[in-house]
């Protein structure tokens, strides 16, 4: 299972350091299995949005070249207090899902 794991804080300059862990296998499909030699099928994420309500902050697309559970970091220069973002992935076999957060 995909998991979405969210973090805000803010900065000592007024803006908000956004970081997020994605639990993702992030197969490019080259790798074999170890006990019987088969390929491993490719399992990575395509693209990663976060939200503001309906306005994109950031868009991230992706392919096999990342890392497993990969981290993003963003820093929101006008994120206020009680705003929610939301982000968004879908991934090259159609899994997609969504997290959110809410700005301390």
């Amino acid at each position: 299972m995909i998991e979405v794991k969210i973090r805000s804080k803010r900065q000592d300059d007024g803006s908000v350091l956004l970081r997020m862990l994605i639990t993702h296998p992030m197969e490019n499909g080259r790798r074999k299995d170890a006990a019987s030699g088969k390929p491993i099928p490719a399992h990575y994420l395509q693209e990663t949005t976060v939200l503001r309500g309906e306005q994109i902050l950031a868009r991230c697309l992706t392919g096999p070249g990342i890392s497993r559970d990969p981290y993003f970091a963003f820093k929101l220069r006008d994120g206020k207090p009680g705003e929610k973002l939301r982000v968004e992935w879908r991934d090259n076999l159609g899994g997609s899902g969504s997290a959110e957060a809410v700005i301390d």
